[in-house]
């Protein structure tokens, strides 16, 4: 611990051509929350502010299957997961948490509503058999109501149920929601995945739902990954598909949604490209962020797109680290939003040393990117436990006052048979300033031992 204090007086800014590398330490001292077994990682999926300034968290808690009894080793003989909730006040101080202990559950994103409550989306493992859900929460996280969210096909000679994930949720301006996801169903003794949006009223009662259909005798899968509401009534959304009869060649979709879920425009992006993260921007347009590929390589970096209302590029950036001494580095953005100055902040991780083929991997770093209106860096921060940690930044927003709120992991990268024997992992919530300094952290789960 020692160490990670005196790494942390030694921060400085992090520009985004550099001569060396640094790892920044996280300031955790006395923020740990520990919910559940010793050895288990945590994590952050989406931190939202709500309306009165409070903050809503939801995640997963992960456990090896063999800390516990041989029926659910049976279930699933990799790991268990517990799906948890948490409230915090403006400081970051702990309001209520709440842990859904069931089989496997892990919760990926919330949406917050107007009277302090919000709704959440995940996916649950009950009696062998995997669902998406959405549940409704009040300001105090008693539940509401709760649907489950199968997809079933009686004709299907192989099973009568789906598997079925719900990734992602947004609220839509008449008050209801917006879920997607996808399923999969058997298909010749294959198992064939298809996309899945689902819109609800503000009570929980389904409206519509369309399906992106996967097929087997085309080798292609459709997952829907990315639904956000947009000032229109309507809402926008990632569509991923993949064709394995040629060449396993894999395609992002970005398509605008009106309030009945017809289409109104699609963008089709290159191959090379793949979002991980869609807001509106004050304009009317939209932000994109994830990560493009090197051609005949596996080496990537960061990626944004800029779109104007109707769907066409108004620009792009592609940028990353350059560290002398070192080989190549891969960047990847997994959350992107818009912030009260007009531009951008950026939640990333950067892969680091690789061969130029970017076979080699060593660890990863959590990368947080200020940009401008126009996509040009203005500061940029890296940080992270050290060489045998990794982090992931998995939700990025601005809040009320200006400054800005992360989310996500870290775990052991030494630890070879993670995931399935998880240890040393922490989920945490950071906020800073403009500054780059630390506002305040809360961290979930044991602390990690240099």
């Amino acid at each position: 611990m020692k160490k990670l204090l005196i790494s942390l007086i030694s921060l400085s800014i992090l520009y985004l051509i550099a001569s060396i590398k640094i790892s920044y330490a996280i300031d955790v001292v006395g923020n740990y929350e520990q919910y559940g077994k010793s050895g288990s990682h945590y994590s952050v999926e989406a931190v939202k502010q709500l309306k009165n300034g409070e903050i809503v968290a939801v995640g997963g808690m992960y456990f090896s299957a063999k800390q516990f009894k041989k029926e659910d080793y049976a279930i699933n003989p990799w790991q268990i997961s517990h799906g948890w909730i948490g409230k915090f006040d403006k400081k970051g101080n702990k309001i209520w948490i709440r842990v859904d202990k069931g089989n496997n559950i892990v919760f990926f994103d919330v949406t917050p509503l107007e009277d302090g409550g919000f709704v959440v989306t995940g996916t649950t493992r009950e009696n062998k058999k995997v669902h998406g859900y959405i549940e409704k929460f009040d300001k105090n996280g008693k539940e509401i109501w709760r649907k489950m969210l199968i997809k079933k096909q009686k004709t299907n000679p192989y099973e009568q149920e789906s598997k079925d994930w719900m990734r992602t949720i947004t609220q839509t301006k008449d008050g209801g929601f917006v879920v997607g996801g996808y399923y999969s169903l058997m298909a010749d003794g294959f198992s064939v995945y298809s996309g899945w949006l689902i819109k609800f009223d503000k009570n929980g009662r389904k409206v519509w739902d369309k399906v992106f259909k996967g097929s087997h005798s085309k080798e292609q899968d459709f997952y829907v990954t990315i639904v956000r509401a947009t000032r229109d009534g309507g809402f926008i959304a990632r569509l991923y598909h993949s064709n394995n009869l040629y060449g396993n060649k894999s395609c992002d979709e970005i398509v605008k949604f009106d309030k009945d879920g017809k289409k109104m425009w699609v963008k089709q992006l290159d191959s090379m490209i793949t979002v991980n993260s869609i807001s509106q921007t004050k304009d009317g347009g939209y932000i994109l962020g994830g990560y493009i590929s090197k051609k005949y390589s596996k080496v990537y970096h960061a990626y944004i797109m800029k779109l104007n209302n109707n769907g066409k590029k108004v620009w792009d950036k592609t940028f990353g680290v350059v560290m002398s001494g070192q080989n190549v580095t891969n960047e990847c953005i997994n959350a992107i939003s818009p912030t009260k100055d007009g531009g951008y902040i950026v939640g990333a991780s950067v892969y680091s040393p690789f061969a130029d083929d970017g076979s080699t991997f060593e660890t990863r770093d959590a990368w947080v990117v200020k940009l401008d209106k126009n996509g040009n860096k203005v500061w940029d921060k890296m940080f992270g436990y050290g060489d045998n940690f990794v982090e992931a930044i998995y939700s990025v927003s601005g809040t009320q006052d200006g400054n800005y709120i992360i989310g996500g992991c870290t775990y052991d990268c030494l630890r070879n048979d993670y995931p399935y024997q998880p240890a040393n992992g922490q989920g945490w919530i950071i906020e800073f300033n403009n500054d780059q300094d630390y506002v305040w952290t809360r961290v979930f789960g044991d602390e990690p031992k240099d």
